[in-house]
């Protein structure tokens, strides 16, 4: 394995986070429940049956890039219907509201 492929995977071992899908969504739009987890490397997944969603934490390159000792974030996905385009936002501890800036992308 060469260098720069051992420093992607170290970066993206610095990008965690958890997020949502609906668990109906796997089989009513496939197509977009594939495009979103192209985006992603699934290490955990659990079925909140009282929420009826799957609960994922994952690494992705779009993640916030966290600091040793930072607790992983949490993301809401948006979703261009025509495109199947999916952005990721980290949700604001406090408030619960998605952060709509550019720093997902750094």
């Amino acid at each position: 394995m060469g260098k720069e492929a051992k420093n992607g995977c170290a970066s993206l071992y610095r990008r965690a986070g958890t997020f949502e899908i609906p668990a109906d969504l796997l089989y009513s739009d496939p197509d977009l429940f594939m495009s979103i987890m192209a985006k992603v490397l699934i290490v955990r997944c659990e079925m909140m049956h009282m929420e009826n969603v799957f609960l994922y934490t994952a690494y992705s390159p779009w993640f916030k890039e966290l600091q040793p000792g930072e607790v992983s974030p949490r993301y809401v996905l948006e979703v261009d219907d025509e495109t199947l385009d999916v952005d990721f936002y980290r949700v604001d501890w406090k408030t619960g509201q998605p952060i709509m800036e550019d720093e997902n992308e750094t």
